[in-house]
């Protein structure tokens, strides 16, 4: 959990609170002037997104602002204003926001490949198959699950008869799940390298 607190609130209370009823809570110490946040006891969406930029790693943070953007709860003029008054560390990240990614963790597989040096665009359209979650490259598609299993065989089944269909039309689709992103980062970055080099 994340709470903002105003510089005149003195911490006193939770300098005395036990170590574990802290526990798992980061605190954003704001300025007095943010008055609404304080009357109504929650960040406007942009302070929100800048709490988030300056706390969060650059994979989550980017997440979080293509959502905003994806959900229209802000604007793209919005959001690089935010930035733009951030440190050099987050200000790099505005050319990276992209409202098209329609799931985090499209996002956060974006930016991860385009750390390796990979430019992937999300939401590419491919004629008689639909949109696919990432393309590099023209030919190369990545298909992320979310956290819901495919398990079921019907959406087995249809992710096969679509990888099968985007062959045909050139192009060669790699499933990741979910946890692959998340968990098993490097599995996928030399997958998609090999995929590249034998191209």
């Amino acid at each position: 959990m994340h709470v903002a607190m105003p510089f005149s609130a003195d911490g006193r209370r939770m300098r005395a609170a036990r170590g574990d009823e802290w526990a798992g809570v980061t605190v954003h110490w704001r300025s007095r002037t943010d008055r609404v946040e304080w009357d109504d006891g929650i960040s406007p969406v942009l302070v929100a997104a800048e709490h988030t930029a300056q706390c969060q790693p650059p994979h989550l943070a980017i997440a979080v602002l293509d959502s905003l953007l994806h959900r229209r709860m802000a604007s793209l003029g919005g959001v690089q204003s935010v930035l733009a008054a951030m440190p050099a560390h987050v200000r790099k990240l505005a050319p990276l926001v992209d409202g098209r990614s329609e799931e985090g963790i499209e996002s956060i597989a974006r930016y991860r490949l385009h750390e390796a040096g990979i430019t992937a665009v999300p939401q590419v359209p491919v004629p008689g198959v639909g949109r696919v979650d990432l393309l590099i490259d023209g030919w190369l598609a990545i298909e992320l699950d979310g956290r819901e299993t495919h398990a079921q065989e019907r959406a087995f089944s249809a992710d096969r008869r679509r990888s099968a269909l985007l062959l045909q039309h050139g192009v060669l689709a790699l499933h990741f799940s979910y946890a692959h992103v998340l968990y098993e980062w490097p599995l996928i970055l030399a997958t998609v390298q090999a995929a590249l080099r034998q191209h």
